[in-house]
């Protein structure tokens, strides 16, 4: 079995873990493990825990489909995370969960994941596109926030409301394709982007009685 504990572990040589059964990694087990560059999950492993994983050097990872909840920000901070493929079991891209992940260029977001939370992928630079499913009906706050070369996203038919700072500072992402579901458009959702042109699939008499339309008016 496996126990958390506090030291300071930036300089532990622990270079690869393999498990040989475990359900669940505590949270923070491993945060800060900054030689960790190889981790091998086992199939038995249900839950990762919060910031799990956080700071870790990897380059790649599976997550193995076993696994169906992944804490909040488990693996924040990796920012040399390139890859990482997520199981179909989960429900949720929880808040902070690739944060700051700077190298972060391929993420796949399986269907029957009903929500990406706040701040989910803030910061992961390298982002240049994003394949929502259609399962998905709520994004969080900042989900996006400065993914700088950000190109294209589609937004779920489902999802009612685009949050706060949504796509603050995606420089790369001028044009959107918002679903007539939309309700509501927060504030700042497109601040500091390359945003020219916005799709709404509704009626025009629809988009006017969206909340918080009135910094939106080029669409087409």
């Amino acid at each position: 079995n496996l126990h958390t504990y506090s030291d300071n572990r930036s300089n532990l040589g622990i270079y690869s873990i393999a498990f040989a059964s475990q359900e669940e990694i505590p949270f923070g087990l491993f945060e800060k493990c900054e030689a960790l560059e190889n981790m091998i999950l086992p199939l038995t492993v249900e839950k990762i825990g919060a910031q799990a994983f956080a700071f870790c050097p990897f380059k790649e990872i599976t997550v193995p489909d076993s696994v169906k909840e992944l804490g909040d920000g488990a693996f924040s901070n990796c920012s040399k995370l390139e890859k990482i493929t997520l199981p179909d079991g989960i429900a949720e891209i929880s808040d902070m969960l690739f944060y700051e992940c700077s190298q972060l260029a391929s993420v796949n977001i399986p269907e029957g994941v009903e929500k990406i939370g706040d701040r989910a992928f803030f910061s992961c630079l390298k982002l240049t596109e994003m394949v929502i499913p259609d399962t998905v009906k709520k994004i969080g706050t900042g989900a996006f926030f400065n993914c700088a070369d950000l190109k294209k996203v589609n937004i779920p038919d489902g999802v009612e409301k685009l949050n706060d700072d949504l796509f603050y500072n995606c420089r790369s992402l001028n044009t959107v394709n918002i679903p007539s579901s939309v309700t509501h458009i927060g504030k700042d959702v497109f601040k500091e982007s390359a945003m020219t042109t916005i799709n709404f699939a509704g009626t025009e008499e629809q988009w006017k009685a969206c909340k918080g339309i009135s910094d939106y008016t080029n669409i087409n």
